[in-house]
């Protein structure tokens, strides 16, 4: 990373520099079941290490094995080897990598930034999509972008967008039934509501579902805090305020 004349090369230090802010960034905007970012992703300049955050969301969250942690380990893997393919970097992924120990470390991810030539994308597209951690977007999916995911697939895997209404309308009858129950079982909701983040400064925690990325209406974060005591929910479900909320979440 230096030049010819053995100084410092100040380019490539502000190349790292944007890559290491880039890295980080796409770690924290990785989905996570119940935006609960249960994951812990350390790098020493040549390899990210992702382990489970037990220090943090111990007892908190989903345990390190369930299955809901793993496809959260997953997505935030799928980040980062998205950036370095953006980056054109070579890197070599090693899942449950021997020699770490603990039962909880996921993944390794090396990459040599030294021997190769750092280029930055014109476009970081994976900043450009609709998760748990951005809020949503009415914009539709550029055609030649639903082209490029039919195309995408692993072994017997695919991405299958869903665009047709009739396709549209079968998926929104399932999720409002599956809404509906939600609201009708205390558990559910009382666990739906513990994760709910209403002021900046508690979703500045990491974990937790900010209610500023919902698109709610004007009035819909109030609304939200008063239906989430259990108590208000079941007296409102009385005169079926759950298929009103159904309807809407959906």
């Amino acid at each position: 990373m230096d030049s010819q004349n053995g100084q410092p090369n100040i380019e490539s230090f502000s190349s790292i520099a944007l890559f290491a802010s880039n890295l980080a960034q796409c770690c924290t905007a990785a989905p996570s079941a119940d935006n609960s970012q249960p994951c812990h992703a350390v790098w020493d300049g040549s390899t990210v290490t992702i382990r489970y955050d037990a220090e943090r969301v111990k007892d908190k969250t989903f345990p390190p094995a369930d299955q809901a942690t793993l496809i959260s380990a997953g997505a935030l893997i799928d980040n980062i080897t998205q950036l370095t393919d953006a980056y054109g970097l070579k890197f070599e992924l090693s899942y449950w990598p021997e020699g770490v120990n603990t039962t909880c470390c996921y993944a390794h991810i090396a990459f040599d930034l030294e021997n190769q030539e750092l280029k930055t994308p014109e476009e970081l597209t994976i900043f450009n999509r609709h998760t748990n951690r951005f809020s949503y977007k009415r914009q539709s999916i550029p055609d030649q972008l639903l082209k490029d995911c039919k195309s995408m697939g692993e072994g017997d895997a695919c991405v299958m967008p869903i665009i047709q209404t009739s396709m549209l309308n079968t998926l929104f009858n399932i999720v409002r039934s599956a809404a509906e129950i939600r609201f009708q079982i205390q558990e559910v909701h009382e666990w739906l509501g513990k994760s709910l983040r209403f002021s900046e400064g508690n979703a500045s925690t990491g974990d937790g579902l900010d209610v500023r990325t919902l698109d709610l209406p004007p009035g819909g974060q109030l609304f939200l805090r008063f239906i989430s005591s259990w108590k208000r929910m079941k007296l409102l479900n009385c005169i079926g305020a759950y298929k009103v909320l159904a309807a809407i979440d959906s």
